[in-house]
């Protein structure tokens, strides 16, 4: 294997280094049910492959992990063979023995080496099934619904930074260990907004020879709204310590815990939102935890969002005023997530374990506009 360096401390392995590419498709049908009111159901689908790990790296020099059965003896003291050959004054060369697990990896004369960021490899699915419903105004109605079921894997971040990770893989040698639903994955998805202009008042069905102040008073009041229902994302995965003697060894990451039950709690609230009787530790410290990078079972809480708004339309032709309120989150649904960059509360031994600390919306706005047209 061939490597590059800056000519100053940092080393990286040379490898081909394919493109990334994706690919698409998508089925669509659509019904005319009147004039006004059409159907639409499709699928589509894309798959992505060499895409970029990102950040963290990955290890090159990692341990295979055959080797973890060998247990306390990888850290046994041996004799080093570098010593004297090595430069003296690096770790290599200056002492007499060495772990033993040193030597098991596959380049011993490095003691730390990674690929780069841009390491091509990872893969990527997603397919949802669509649905869409949309009535154009008529009787002063316009409303449209939209209805997605779907899902979505993958085995690297969604970005070359890798924040949305939350950890880093197991097994450098076997990243598809973590090939799982994915970060940004939304399975169930609803939305529909409406807008509907109440049949009274200057121009409208009814009330358009109300006397002047009735049909100013009453009339040209306009309701709309904006529904949002969705699945949570998911939430990081669930360890068992900060501290992983696996790090020794080239394996990044805390201790993951192994996965043995439901880990949705019978009574489930936001101080506990994740079974802890789900979770025990691995058979040793030099075991890999079997729990996947992102669980489907375990996200934040469900998006609940109304959104509401009653507006005035004031005037005529040649002048209009419109006075608007608005009630965003009008129902005051928290949706209870995890802070940003908090793992502690996925920590199985470290204390307040399942407890969702922050919340992924904001609270209830109530807001007043007020738009001239002339």
């Amino acid at each position: 294997m061939l490597f590059r360096s800056n000519g100053q401390s940092q080393i990286w392995p040379y490898a081909p280094h394919p493109t990334p590419y994706t690919e698409q498709w998508s089925f669509d049908l659509q019904y005319q049910l009147n004039p006004h009111s059409v159907v639409e159901l499709g699928y589509n689908g894309n798959r992505g492959k060499k895409l970029l790990y990102g950040n963290p790296n990955l290890d090159a020099d990692q341990m295979p992990d055959q080797y973890l059965s060998l247990g306390p003896l990888l850290d046994t003291q041996v004799a080093n063979p570098f010593y004297g050959a090595a430069d003296p004054n690096s770790p290599l060369g200056s002492q007499p023995t060495i772990a033993y697990n040193e030597l098991l990896r596959p380049f011993p004369q490095y003691t730390y080496l990674v690929w780069t960021r841009s390491l091509p490899g990872a893969r990527s699915s997603f397919n949802a099934l669509n649905a869409k419903y949309n009535h154009e105004f008529t009787a002063g109605v316009n409303l449209l619904v939209t209805y997605q079921w779907s899902k979505a894997l993958d085995n690297g971040p969604e970005d070359n930074f890798g924040w949305a990770t939350g950890n880093q893989w197991r097994d450098a040698y076997n990243t598809m260990l973590d090939y799982d639903v994915s970060t940004h994955d939304v399975p169930q998805s609803f939305a529909t907004a409406l807008v509907y202009d109440l049949p009274y008042g200057r121009g409208k069905h009814w009330g358009n020879s109300a006397p002047a102040v009735v049909k100013e008073a009453l009339g040209n009041w306009q309701l709309s709204s904006v529904i949002r229902l969705a699945s949570g994302l998911p939430l990081y995965e669930v360890f068992w310590s900060y501290s992983n003697q696996l790090n020794n060894y080239g394996f990044p990451g805390y201790q993951l815990a192994d996965w043995v039950g439901n880990p949705v709690p019978a009574n489930r609230t936001p101080n506990s939102w994740i079974n802890p009787a789900a979770f025990v530790a691995p058979p040793t410290i030099y075991s890999l935890g079997n729990v996947p990078q992102r669980m489907s079972q375990l996200r934040e809480r469900a998006l609940r969002n109304v959104d509401l708004s009653i507006a005035k339309n004031f005037g005529g032709e040649h002048f209009q005023a419109w006075l608007r309120g608005e009630f965003l989150n009008a129902f005051n649904y928290a949706q209870y997530t995890l802070s940003p960059f908090s793992s502690f509360q996925l920590c199985v031994t470290c204390g307040d374990f399942g407890d969702l600390n922050s919340t992924e919306n904001t609270p209830r706005t109530i807001q007043l506009s007020l738009k001239l047209v002339f």
